[in-house]
């Protein structure tokens, strides 16, 4: 199933810093992002991630859905924060996003913690657990293997 975006057009944030080669890249408060040309959102988590932080990262979220009609993320979560439950209750809003695989390394006991919450909270993993896995992973190159995986299996299937 290909995602639609709504009907009104998404845009990129305004702290769009550059794009070099095809590759985007932005910060959202203390986080940044790497959008790399085959649609891999790349997220560094650094401190609190806050509810008007997610709301950024959902619209980066829809761009890339309605792109290439599926998200899938990479994140590194080895200096993530807290995650306050209002942070929580706003990750509920990409519900309606294809998330099709997250990959998580460089996580703590609490740091796994904190990123299963964040997650598990927009149900994006306990409702569709086959078609969105969360998968941690203790470096970036086993997590970036396992999504180019994933991304070749779902265009297979496309």
């Amino acid at each position: 199933m290909r995602y639609i975006a709504s009907r009104s057009r998404v845009t990129p944030p305004e702290r769009t810093r550059n794009v070099v080669a095809g590759v985007a890249m932005a910060a959202v408060g203390q986080h940044e992002l790497v959008l790399e040309p085959s649609g891999l959102m790349c997220w560094t988590l650094r401190g609190d991630v806050s509810a008007r932080e997610v709301e950024t990262i959902l619209v980066w979220d829809r761009i890339v859905a309605a792109q290439y009609g599926r998200v899938l993320t990479l994140m590194d979560v080895s200096a993530l924060g807290e995650v306050p439950s209002e942070t929580r209750k706003t990750v509920r809003r990409a519900q309606e996003l294809p998330m099709r695989g997250i990959g998580v390394f460089g996580a703590s006991f609490q740091a796994r913690i904190r990123a299963t919450m964040l997650l598990t909270a927009a149900e994006l993993v306990a409702e569709e657990q086959e078609n969105n896995p969360l998968v941690f992973f203790s470096c970036e190159r086993e997590a970036r293997s396992w999504l180019m995986a994933r991304l070749a299996l779902l265009e297979c299937a496309a």
